[in-house]
Protein backbone atom coordinates (compact mmCIF):
# COMPACT_ATOMS: atom_id res chain seq x y z
CA UNK A 1 0.00 0.00 0.00
CA UNK A 2 0.98 3.17 -0.68
CA UNK A 3 0.24 6.68 0.45
CA UNK A 4 -0.14 10.43 -0.98
CA UNK A 5 -0.28 11.77 3.05
CA UNK A 6 1.85 10.55 5.49
CA UNK A 7 -1.00 10.27 8.35
CA UNK A 8 -0.47 9.67 11.98
CA UNK A 9 -1.00 5.43 12.90
CA UNK A 10 -0.44 4.98 9.03
CA UNK A 11 2.04 2.24 8.69
CA UNK A 12 3.39 -0.11 5.78
CA UNK A 13 4.78 -3.53 6.10
CA UNK A 14 7.81 -4.85 4.17
CA UNK A 15 9.96 -8.00 4.36
CA UNK A 16 13.21 -7.91 4.06
CA UNK A 17 15.14 -10.80 2.12
CA UNK A 18 17.67 -13.09 3.43
CA UNK A 19 21.23 -12.25 2.63
CA UNK A 20 22.50 -15.91 3.39
CA UNK A 21 26.00 -15.53 5.12
CA UNK A 22 25.27 -12.12 6.63
CA UNK A 23 21.26 -12.02 8.22
CA UNK A 24 18.04 -14.07 8.08
CA UNK A 25 14.99 -12.50 6.12
CA UNK A 26 13.40 -9.46 9.04
CA UNK A 27 9.56 -8.36 8.74
CA UNK A 28 9.63 -5.03 9.52
CA UNK A 29 5.94 -2.69 10.20
CA UNK A 30 7.16 1.07 9.83
CA UNK A 31 5.91 4.62 9.78
CA UNK A 32 7.58 6.56 6.95
CA UNK A 33 9.13 9.60 7.89
CA UNK A 34 8.26 13.11 6.97
CA UNK A 35 10.72 15.01 4.54
CA UNK A 36 12.18 16.90 7.47
CA UNK A 37 14.36 13.52 8.87
CA UNK A 38 15.44 13.26 5.34
CA UNK A 39 17.22 16.56 5.53
CA UNK A 40 18.37 15.83 8.95
CA UNK A 41 19.86 12.54 7.45
CA UNK A 42 21.62 14.64 4.86
CA UNK A 43 23.11 16.94 7.80
CA UNK A 44 24.12 14.17 9.96
CA UNK A 45 26.11 12.34 6.64
CA UNK A 46 27.55 16.22 6.40
CA UNK A 47 28.65 15.43 9.58
CA UNK A 48 29.93 11.93 8.92
CA UNK A 49 32.06 13.58 6.19
CA UNK A 50 33.95 16.01 8.71
CA UNK A 51 34.81 12.28 10.74
CA UNK A 52 31.95 12.50 13.16
CA UNK A 53 30.26 9.19 13.07
CA UNK A 54 28.53 9.86 16.51
CA UNK A 55 25.65 12.02 15.17
CA UNK A 56 24.49 9.76 12.25
CA UNK A 57 24.57 6.39 14.87
CA UNK A 58 22.65 8.49 17.15
CA UNK A 59 20.13 9.45 14.37
CA UNK A 60 20.04 6.16 12.84
CA UNK A 61 18.75 4.41 16.03
CA UNK A 62 16.70 7.07 17.21
CA UNK A 63 14.84 6.51 13.50
CA UNK A 64 14.64 2.98 14.05
CA UNK A 65 13.20 3.22 18.05
CA UNK A 66 10.82 5.98 16.75
CA UNK A 67 9.57 4.90 13.06
CA UNK A 68 10.14 0.87 13.64
CA UNK A 69 6.44 -0.51 14.88
CA UNK A 70 8.14 -4.10 15.08
CA UNK A 71 10.88 -5.92 13.62
CA UNK A 72 9.90 -9.83 13.34
CA UNK A 73 7.11 -9.18 15.64
CA UNK A 74 9.24 -7.38 18.40
CA UNK A 75 9.61 -3.37 19.22
CA UNK A 76 12.96 -2.47 18.70
CA UNK A 77 14.32 -0.42 21.71
CA UNK A 78 17.10 1.88 20.89
CA UNK A 79 19.74 0.18 22.62
CA UNK A 80 18.63 -2.98 20.01
CA UNK A 81 18.58 -0.96 17.52
CA UNK A 82 22.55 0.13 17.33
CA UNK A 83 23.50 -3.54 17.57
CA UNK A 84 21.19 -4.32 14.61
CA UNK A 85 23.29 -5.96 11.35
CA UNK A 86 24.47 -2.76 9.29
CA UNK A 87 22.95 -4.48 5.80
CA UNK A 88 19.17 -4.22 8.22
CA UNK A 89 20.07 -0.81 9.52
CA UNK A 90 21.03 0.41 6.51
CA UNK A 91 18.18 -1.33 4.65
CA UNK A 92 15.89 0.03 7.61
CA UNK A 93 16.54 3.99 7.59
CA UNK A 94 15.81 3.47 3.68
CA UNK A 95 12.75 2.46 4.09
CA UNK A 96 11.81 5.12 7.27
CA UNK A 97 13.30 7.75 4.82
CA UNK A 98 11.46 6.15 1.81
CA UNK A 99 14.69 6.34 0.19
CA UNK A 100 13.48 2.40 -0.71
CA UNK A 101 10.07 1.20 -1.13
CA UNK A 102 7.82 -0.19 1.16
CA UNK A 103 5.81 -3.70 -0.75
CA UNK A 104 4.71 -2.89 -3.81
CA UNK A 105 1.04 -5.31 -3.68
CA UNK A 106 0.75 -7.38 -6.97
CA UNK A 107 -2.00 -5.26 -8.65
CA UNK A 108 0.98 -2.47 -9.23
CA UNK A 109 2.03 -4.27 -11.80
CA UNK A 110 -1.04 -4.03 -13.90
CA UNK A 111 -1.40 -2.05 -17.14
CA UNK A 112 -3.17 1.27 -15.58
CA UNK A 113 0.00 1.54 -12.80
Amino acid sequence: MSALFIDDGYTQTKDIEARPGFHPAVEVVYRPALRKMQHEYAAANQALKAGDPSRIEKLEADLIEKYVVTLNGAAVEKAKAAKLHPMIRADLVDLILSFAPGAVPVEADGPNC
